[in-house]
């Protein structure tokens, strides 16, 4: 074959791969915006937090308050997570409404997720499995959280140390550290892959990174603390089966195993091939087989066990595709690619769509707040009404804002009376005592009502969802 025709063929396959990575990307980026589009509004709450955030950022950047009055990151202001602040604030600079711009950087994220995945494999089938294998996995794409930068961090920094190119490992960890700062599953995966290689220099590379990465924190040393009590007590305590014996989000919970199961069986499908046929290096299936565990004790896990179970997968899916004309195989990759994203997407969506209209009930209550409560102090008798108080808020102090394991772990006994609040067990002197707040703002039925007569607190606001003593 003449020099010609080599260099046509060499244009037409980088020409298929741009293509085949821009097709990578939109799976991603559109299943989650057509997700979003047809539930109609974000899937929890933190979105509220972090638009909060974002709009403090553009207006200043690395500027802004928490407006907490309980707990660790009422005396540690550092945001953990800046790097996706500020991605969202240039969204919200550029004049796009809050919630359309949350919904655009999920869909981003999402893309760059299928991009990195098509890029090592060279697969759209693999992309599906990486992005689609499990509606949970899909379903947690669209949270506007700055964990979408974290799964795509350690999905690239793994597809570099699986090529050995142990610096490009540490610049995705640096970013990942200073994004997110909590570095330990690319750390991990850089010592797996030290131990095969019997060589520390990847790992040395990948773990100075991190060091780095955390020192240079606008907020350091804050984050380590934040860290420390977000990252490490709060995992711990999940993994260990809630010893501290405080209610948990639901994603901290362990699967039932038949659910899980159902909803991860393609994965682990891909998971055990690329074991049995050896195609998966020993230090990443160690690191695959670890998540999964991780991920059976806690549901969140399994966003970052499905696409790296994903990024193995290409020698697995080649040898189960047809090996007869090109047209079969481009058959079954149609059928597969169309197939797992209806039943992923299916399941995702309609769960969207059904907790959508939960979000923003807080809205009105926040709003009538703003106007009268400025620089005062209100407290929240659901700890996760602290996203939405926030974001319409924004003027007053309020109570409680972290998971309770957070209040707990930094002071065991103010979590207890704030317990004893919210369950109205405190008499209305000591509840005045101890929490000097003009203001509570519950929802309707919480037990923490009952002191509109106990105290003689009458209700100055209502809604169909909340009220406010």
């Amino acid at each position: 074959m003449g020099r010609p025709a080599i260099a046509g063929l060499a244009r037409l396959k980088g020409s298929s791969g741009w293509c085949g990575a821009l097709a990578a990307f939109l799976l991603g980026a559109g299943g989650v915006g057509a997700t979003w589009q047809y539930a109609g509004g974000p899937v929890e709450r933190d979105v509220y937090f972090h638009l909060a955030i974002a709009e403090d950022y553009a207006a200043s950047p690395f500027s802004y308050s928490t407006k907490l009055a309980e707990g660790l990151l009422s005396r540690h202001t550092a945001d953990r997570e800046y790097l996706f602040h500020l991605a969202l604030a240039g969204l919200l600079r550029l004049g796009i409404p809050d919630l359309k711009a949350a919904q655009v950087l999920c869909a981003l994220l999402a893309g760059a997720l299928g991009a990195i995945l098509y890029g090592h494999s060279r697969s759209l089938i693999v992309v599906a499995c990486g992005l689609l294998g499990s509606s949970t996995s899909f379903y947690r794409l669209l949270m506007c959280r700055p964990q979408l930068f974290a799964v795509a961090c350690v999905t690239l920094g793994t597809v570099f140390l699986l090529r050995d190119r142990h610096r490009l490992a540490a610049l995705v960890n640096l970013v990942y550290t200073v994004s997110y700062s909590v570095p330990v599953l690319l750390v991990a995966a850089a010592s797996l892959h030290a131990l095969q290689a019997r060589k520390l220099r990847g790992l040395l590379w990948v773990a100075s990174a991190s060091v780095v990465g955390l020192v240079l924190h606008p907020h350091s040393p804050s984050n380590l603390v934040v860290l420390w009590y977000q990252g490490y007590q709060v995992t711990a305590n999940a993994l260990a089966g809630n010893p501290a014996g405080i209610p948990m989000p639901a994603e901290l919970l362990p699967w039932s195993l038949d659910r899980f199961l159902v909803d991860a069986w393609l994965p682990l499908v891909l998971l055990a091939l690329g074991g049995l046929r050896r195609t998966t290096p020993w230090w990443l299936l160690v690191l695959q087989i670890l998540l999964l565990a991780l991920s059976l004790r806690s549901i969140r896990f399994i966003e970052y066990w499905v696409p790296l179970v994903a990024v193995s997968a290409g020698p697995t899916v080649r040898c189960l595709l047809p090996q007869g004309p090109q047209r079969a195989r481009w058959a079954v990759v149609g059928l597969f690619v169309a197939a797992c994203p209806v039943l992923s997407l299916r399941d995702a969506a309609l769960t969207a769509r059904k907790v959508a209209p939960e979000q923003g009930i807080y809205r009105g209550a926040a709003a009538w707040l703003s106007g009268r409560a400025r620089g005062e102090y209100v407290f929240n008798a659901e700890w996760d009404a602290y996203p939405e108080l926030r974001r319409f808020g924004g003027t007053f102090s309020i109570a409680q804002g972290q998971d309770p394991l957070f209040i707990a772990a930094c002071d065991e006994k103010r979590y207890r009376r704030i317990a004893d609040a919210v369950a109205g067990k405190l008499p209305p002197e000591e509840l005045r005592k101890a929490f000097p707040a003009r203001f509570i703002v519950a929802r309707r039925g919480s037990s923490i009502l009952r002191y509109e007569s106990l105290a003689g607190a009458p209700i100055v606001f209502e809604d169909e969802h909340v009220v406010v003593l």
